[in-house]
C-alpha cells in the first residue's frame, strides 16, 4: 500500500513577506502623493488669499487715490486701519511671522507688496508694479516684503500672523469689506 501524503493549505512565509512589502510600498507612494497634493492645495489657497487681498488694496487705492498705509516702520501689526481680511489660516506656515503687507514709495511712486508663506514652505509675493503673484526663489515672507527698494523713510508694514504668540492679529479675522 502507498502512504498517503496530505498537503496543508496556506501561504508560505516568503509569500506573506512579499505581500507585506508590496503593501508597504503602496502605502509609501500614497503618503508621498497625498503630501504633494496637500502642499499644492495650501499653495493655491495662499496665492488666492494674496490675490484677493491685493484686489481690496487696489479698490481702496481707486477710492482714496492712495494705497493704505500699513503699520509703522517697526511693523505695527496689531492694527491696519480701514482694512479687514479673512485668510485661509490653515494653509499658512506658523514657523515665522506671516502674511506681510508693505507699502511705501519706490522711485517716488506709490507701491505695495504682499508676501506670505504656505505650509509647504513656499513664499509667494505680489507686487503692485507687476500686478501678479509669483513664487519667491528664497527668503521668508518678511525678507521678500522688505526686499523691494522702498525709498528711505517711506516703508510701513503690517503682518497678520505673529509666530511668537502663534496668533493672527485682529485685522485678519473678519471678511474683506465690500468697497
Amino acid at each position: 500500500m502507498k502512504a498517503r501524503t496530505t498537503r496543508l493549505q496556506g501561504f508560505t512565509l516568503v509569500e506573506l513577506l512579499i505581500v507585506i512589502v508590496i503593501i508597504a510600498i503602496v502605502a509609501a507612494i500614497t503618503v508621498v502623493a497625498y503630501n504633494g497634493i496637500q502642499n499644492r492645495a495650501n499653495d493655491s489657497a495662499v496665492q488666492s488669499d494674496i490675490r484677493g487681498f491685493a484686489q481690496v488694496i487696489e479698490l481702496m487705492n481707486s477710492r482714496d487715490s492712495s494705497y493704505p498705509t500699513g503699520g509703522s516702520a517697526t511693523g505695527d501689526s496689531t492694527a491696519f486701519p480701514g482694512v479687514t481680511f479673512k485668510p485661509s489660516k490653515g494653509s499658512y506656515s506658523t514657523v515665522n511671522s506671516n502674511f506681510y503687507y508693505c507699502s511705501g514709495k519706490i522711485s517716488g511712486n506709490q507701491a505695495f507688496i504682499i508676501a506670505a508663506q504656505s505650509k509647504s514652505g513656499a513664499v509667494f509675493v505680489y507686487t503692485s508694479a507687476a500686478g501678479s503673484v509669483t513664487k519667491a526663489t528664497s527668503g521668508t515672507a518678511y525678507t521678500n516684503c522688505h526686499s523691494a527698494s522702498f525709498d528711505a523713510g517711506t516703508i510701513a508694514y503690517s503682518y497678520g500672523f505673529y509666530a511668537t504668540t502663534q496668533a493672527w492679529w485682529p485685522w485678519t479675522n473678519t471678511p474683506s469689506p465690500s468697497i
